[in-house]
């Protein structure tokens, strides 16, 4: 209902609110991702770990080397 009041408003009712909930999205959106942050405190070494030792496998690099030259050439 909203979305429609907001949609045929025009373009300035939209680009008025759009003005409004960006600001407040993006503020929404850095506060969750402190919460989670905050939250699981006690893993992020473990994180840092498994996504060091996970880019360094053999297979790992080899689907790098695999996927630059495959995209190189394209």
């Amino acid at each position: 209902m909203l979305t429609a009041a907001i949609a045929f408003g025009g373009i300035k009712k939209v680009s008025k609110w759009t003005d409004m909930m960006v600001p407040v999205m993006a503020v929404l959106y850095m506060v969750v991702v402190l919460l989670l942050i905050i939250l699981n405190f006690t893993r992020i070494p473990y994180f840092f770990g498994s996504v060091f030792a996970g880019a360094f496998k053999p297979d790992a690099i080899f689907w790098r080397l695999f996927l630059e030259r495959f995209l190189h050439r394209a």
